[in-house]
């Protein structure tokens, strides 16, 4: 699932996340990370944090300029519902007190989703998330989220970098037509800068003492202050990074070719079961020395690669002719075609040279 980025991509679902974790100490590859989140059993059991944790992480999300700003807040089904429901209480309470002292009001997941589409009727809302270490002040952190990238940016011992970079594009895994067999389901979508799995962290600036952030027209301004007052200035676009007018980030073009827009919706089609006459199966052949490599659909078409001009195409042949093709393999084909027709080489525009 990507973010729309126009009204016409857009499917008009709001997705809501249960147990949002914390910006900071929530970014991590270990159960130890993923348990910084407001549900009560994660940190009281994991980290023996208290109320005071969730209300920290409360500020996080529900202040800011976002235009509809929401927790979900309740408690994990089973055996460890009973056990924390007193943590639960506090939790209510401190959200009633909210509602006292602000524009805050409980709602269902339908109710929300309403008022996020009346919100940002026509595609996905760019937001931001910022947060502060809950012990350390001087750590903090920044997510922004845009329909084409999200980038996450960290300040830390006065040095600011971005850690994660990711863009928004389709990308497919192995398990969409064959069985994962594999006892962790384990799924990680590559990013231009990944820095827990790859250590590639981009340094943007450091000696910083503080730092400020402002929003215009649809950009996010980051600026900060080093010691003997210079300041530097970062701009957060919907499709690119400058770093003291210097750009560092472009997003590039994020539409598919041809070719992979037309296999790509064949393999969703066939994935999901949404055209049931479309079961493509791998064939090859030669006809009148021309090479064919490609899809037979059940009604006889051919989709897929020719040696002759169009090289590519659709091709409908007579009754009883692509029963005579040589098959292949889906199995032994999805490696190939998932990395060279789908899930080409992230190709990502970042100037590290500041």
């Amino acid at each position: 699932m990507l973010p729309a980025d126009s009204g016409e991509e857009s499917l008009g679902l709001v997705t809501i996340q249960w147990a949002a974790r914390d910006p900071l100490r929530g970014y991590g590859l270990t159960a130890d990370s993923s348990t910084y989140s407001l549900q009560a059993n994660d940190y009281l059991s994991h980290h023996k944090l208290g109320t005071a944790y969730f209300s920290h992480l409360l500020t996080s999300y529900l202040d800011g300029e976002n235009s509809a700003r929401q927790v979900t807040v309740g408690l994990e089904a089973g055996q460890e519902g009973a056990s924390f429901f007193g943590e639960f209480q506090k939790q209510v309470a401190d959200l009633k007190k909210r509602q006292q002292e602000n524009n805050l009001f409980f709602t269902s997941m339908s109710e929300y989703g309403n008022i996020f589409r009346k919100a940002n009727p026509q595609f996905s809302e760019v937001t931001e998330i910022h947060a502060s270490d809950y012990s350390d002040k001087t750590k903090e952190g920044w997510w922004f989220n845009f329909p084409a990238y999200r980038v996450y940016f960290e300040l830390s011992e006065g040095k600011l970098a971005i850690r994660d970079l990711r863009l928004y594009r389709p990308f497919l895994f192995n398990d969409m037509v064959q069985a994962d067999r594999q006892p962790v389901l384990k799924r990680i979508i590559p990013g231009c800068i990944d820095d827990l799995s790859e250590n590639n962290a981009m340094r943007i600036s450091d000696n910083i003492e503080k730092i400020s952030l402002k929003k215009e027209a649809g950009n996010f301004i980051l600026e900060p202050e080093r010691k003997g007052r210079l300041k530097d200035k970062i701009i957060i676009r919907p499709d690119s990074i400058s770093f003291n007018s210097r750009e560092i980030f472009q997003t590039g073009s994020q539409s598919l070719p041809l070719a992979k827009g037309i296999f790509y919706d064949i393999y969703l089609d066939y994935q999901t079961g949404k055209k049931s006459d479309l079961k493509p199966s791998i064939v090859f052949s030669q006809l009148a020395a021309v090479k064919y490599l490609g899809l037979a659909v059940n009604s006889g078409r051919f989709i897929g690669f020719k040696s002759a001009y169009p090289y590519f195409g659709s091709v409908s042949f007579p009754f009883q002719v692509l029963s005579k093709f040589k098959g292949m393999s889906l199995n032994k084909f999805i490696d190939v075609f998932l990395t060279n027709l789908v899930n080409s080489n992230i190709h990502c525009k970042i100037n590290s040279r500041l």
